[in-house]
């Protein structure tokens, strides 16, 4: 799919075949947790991001989260409409729209990295 564009989805691949997702929020993990398992960097992300949401209205709102996205981010669940994206870049993960992701067929970064599911 490199230089290309999905044709149910939309979504532009770069030269090297990666999707280029609309991201709406990016968390960094450390180095040290690159290996870990999947459901480990979604539990960071999701601590990271209640975190943000708490003291950030601008970014509430632009994440259009309801009172139960809150609540599920606060004991570490992904809102309803997103899931994270392992991008292609070590330790780098998106928040994207769930619907487009899971439609958009790609590597991902997880296998990229070396990640290990538990």
């Amino acid at each position: 799919m490199a230089n290309q564009i999905h044709g149910v989805t939309k979504v532009h691949f770069d030269s090297k075949g990666f999707p280029i997702f609309k991201s709406k929020y990016k968390v960094r993990l450390k180095i040290t947790d690159y290996r870990k398992s999947r459901s480990y960097h979604f539990l960071i992300c999701n601590k990271k991001l209640y975190k943000d949401v708490r003291t950030n209205t601008r970014l509430r709102q632009k994440l259009n989260l309801s009172k139960n996205d809150i609540k599920a981010l606060e004991i570490g669940e992904t809102p309803r409409n997103y899931v994270w994206h392992h991008h292609q870049n070590p330790g780098v993960l998106q928040l994207v729209d769930r619907k487009t992701h899971e439609k958009t067929f790609h590597k991902g970064g997880f296998s990229i990295w070396g990640g290990k599911d538990n």
